[in-house]
This record gives C-alpha cells, sequence and structure tokens, in this order.
C-alpha cells in the first residue's frame, strides 16, 4: 500500500480532470450533485460500479450512500444484513488503515482465496458481478469528522486488476474530495443527509411528494412528477410555488388530508389520510396516502416546520415485490411477509386486516415485528424499504 507515482495527464486528460474537479466542487454547494459525481469518477478510473460511502456508518444511523449502477436493492441488502460481513471495510479497521489519503487494493486488504470463500462474496458481492476493489479514505479517523468517507471503485472478479495507473488517478482526486466533503461534513451535514435521502426518494417506483403548509410541494420524486404529468386529474403547478392541483372536490379532501397529517400530535400515525383521486374512461383513481415526517428528520433536514409525504400510487402501474425476495433480505416470517406487503399497498391497518382476514391487533402485532427487524419506526420507511426491491 505504498503511494501511487502521480499520473501526468496529457492534454485531453487533464481537460477530463479539470471538469471532473470542478464537479467536486460544486457538489460542494449542491449536495443532490454528488450521485453525478460518482458516476464520472467511475468513468475518470474506469470501472464498472463506484459507490462514495461512510462505510463504519450505515444510511439508517445518518451515514451516507451516493452510488453508480448499484441497483437500490444492494443498499438494503447491505444495510440489513451483509454490514457485518464486509470483510474489506473489516481489514481497514483491524489494521488502522483508517486514516485519509490512502489507497489500497481489494487483494491488499484480504487475500483472494480468503474473499472468494467468504459469506460477504458468495451471497452479496456476486449477486452484482463485484469482486475487485480499489478504495480510497477521502476521510479518515485522523481528520477530526464525525464519520470516515471511502470512495470506492469495482470491476469483476475475472476482469483486469486496478494498477498504478487507477491508483494515481484516484490520488489526483483525493485532496479534492477531502476538501470538498471536509466542509460538508463539519458545517452541512444535514444537507448531505438531505441529498442522500432525496436520491433515495427519487429511485422509488411510487410517486413521492413531501409537502409543507399550505399545500406547497417542496420535492417531488421522478415517479410523482411523472404521474402528475400523465394524468389531468392530478397536477403539480408552478407560480410563486409549486402546489398540487385537482378537481374541487379532491382539491378539499387533499387539503383536508393535510392539515389533519401536520396537525400537532403526541403520538405519530403511520397514515393520517388515504384521498381517492377518480380519473375518467373508467380507470382505476389514484391512491394517496398521507403521512407525517418528523421535524428535523433525515428528510426534512433543518426544515422548522414539519412535512407531509404523499404517497401517489397509480394501481394500474403497481411495481410488483417479490415476497420470498422479502423474506430473503429482511429476515420475514411468511405470515410478517404477507402483512408487509398488504400494508405498504392498503396503509391503513383494517383494511390490511380485512384484505388478509386478521383481526387488527394481529396486524399490529406483525407490524411491531416487522418494524423491529427492519430497525425502522415509520411507515413511510417501510415503503421505502419494500419499493428498493420492486422492478423498476
Amino acid at each position: 500500500m505504498t503511494a501511487p507515482a502521480l499520473l501526468q495527464p496529457t492534454d485531453a486528460t487533464h481537460a477530463q480532470l479539470s471538469q471532473l474537479i470542478g464537479q467536486i466542487y460544486q457538489a460542494a454547494l449542491a449536495p443532490g450533485r454528488w450521485e453525478k459525481v460518482v458516476e464520472a469518477m467511475g468513468q475518470w478510473i474506469g470501472c464498472d460500479k463506484a459507490i462514495l460511502v461512510t462505510p463504519l456508518h450505515p444510511p439508517d444511523v445518518g451515514g451516507l450512500y451516493f452510488n453508480d449502477r448499484f441497483p437500490p436493492s444492494a443498499l438494503e441488502l447491505w444495510r440489513t444484513r451483509y454490514h457485518g460481513d464486509d470483510l474489506w471495510s473489516q481489514a481497514g479497521v483491524r489494521r488502522s488503515l483508517f486514516n485519509s489519503g490512502l489507497i489500497a487494493t481489494g487483494d491488499e486488504l484480504v487475500p483472494r482465496h480468503e474473499l472468494l470463500a467468504s459469506r460477504w462474496y458468495r451471497e452479496f458481492l456476486s449477486q452484482y458481478n463485484v469482486g475487485q476493489l480499489l478504495t480510497g479514505i477521502v476521510l479518515g479517523v485522523d481528520a477530526r469528522v464525525p464519520m470516515s468517507v471511502t470512495c470506492s471503485f469495482f470491476r469483476p472478479i475475472d476482469g483486469p486488476g486496478f494498477g498504478e495507473a487507477e491508483r494515481s488517478r484516484l490520488a489526483l482526486l483525493m485532496p479534492h474530495l477531502a476538501a470538498s466533503l471536509g466542509v460538508m461534513q463539519r458545517l452541512r451535514l444535514a444537507d448531505l443527509k438531505v441529498a442522500s435521502s432525496l436520491a433515495a426518494l427519487d429511485a422509488l417506483p411510487h410517486g413521492v411528494l413531501l409537502v409543507g403548509p399550505p399545500n406547497e410541494v417542496v420535492f417531488a420524486n421522478r415517479a410523482g412528477r411523472r404521474i402528475c404529468a400523465e394524468n389531468a386529474e392530478l397536477r403539480l403547478v408552478a407560480t410563486d410555488a409549486t402546489r398540487i392541483a385537482a378537481a374541487p372536490a379532491v382539491a378539499t379532501a387533499i387539503a383536508a388530508a393535510l392539515k389533519a397529517t401536520l396537525a400537532p400530535r403526541a403520538a405519530p400515525r403511520h397514515h393520517a389520510a388515504v384521498v381517492h383521486v377518480p380519473r375518467a374512461a373508467g380507470r382505476s383513481p389514484l391512491v394517496l396516502h398521507f403521512s407525517r415526517s418528523a421535524e428535523h428528520d433525515d428528510v426534512s433536514g433543518a426544515t422548522p416546520s414539519p412535512l407531509a409525504l404523499v404517497f401517489v400510487k397509480d394501481p394500474a402501474q403497481a411495481a410488483v415485490v417479490d415476497p420470498q425476495l422479502v423474506r430473503q433480505v429482511f429476515g420475514l416470517s411468511p405470515a410478517e411477509t404477507r402483512v408487509a406487503l398488504a400494508h405498504n399497498e392498503h396503509g391503513v391497518v383494517a383494511d390490511v386486516a380485512a384484505a388478509l382476514s386478521l383481526s387488527p391487533n394481529t396486524v399490529k402485532t406483525h407490524l411491531k415485528q416487522i418494524y423491529a427487524k427492519l430497525n425502522i419506526g415509520s411507515r413511510w420507511e417501510l415503503a421505502r424499504a419494500l419499493s428498493s426491491l420492486a422492478p423498476h
């Protein structure tokens, strides 16, 4: 793990490097750009996949995760099942290698035969055709920041290895990444968490709107924008602010649902209201589920007012989640899997109970166990977890 000899860029690579460094510093002021930066870094290094991550802190405990070409299911599997099996991170901790500026390959951290025999490779890495690693410690334990940050690049086990050329290219990026992320961790960690959460919401196959009083849409994910663009009965209208527009009766119901959702209360409810949006030509209505996002959480960040999470579902385009995959990823029993999927579809305990011919108390007991196993505390977190396993 010696320091690489720095690459002497040609005119073409110098222009590419200059552009990439500019993107890195732009992301310091606009955290939502980190996904594009990771993609551009992967192209600069020459790899199949890349991530910028806090390897010792998964996103559910405030960590960061920006990736290029890993599906959302990879994050859920890593977070819920395989985080403790990460041999590469464990080797770095064991050998005290989490110091800023260090660059290493997977073979330097873990012998190839040990990696291939591990559960980490057999059950997780091999699913995503990953077997070789090049990683840099952007911010280590010596940087006096809340969380270490690594930038990692991956190739298949049978692909070309990472050599001095790739190490040199990464070394050129490291000081710029450290400067950009160091400022953000010290001064704008909340903004980074917001960007990471919004990126996750944007990847969901169903619509999600974040709405504040009075009816102001502060964020709409990709699917939500598409649904509103394709259905005249539910629109996003931008004037002085972006708002939800609908027929008078539906608009009244939405306003009432928002009021109920955002009203102060002692204990949170996983669904405050449900609104159906009728559509013409015999099409099934759109379904809006309203949930409250607590103040200062990982979605609303430092926003002083609570936000309403509005899940927009088109029953005609509902994504199907494989129950077997849900059981495998989250370790649920068959009964818990049925309740989790039904709750994601219906949202209301009484409706789940009716759909599954169970008592409401039984549904509540299953939901308590499901939340404990997934280490979550809200209905929208369950929807996010399940939706990450749905085909896009």
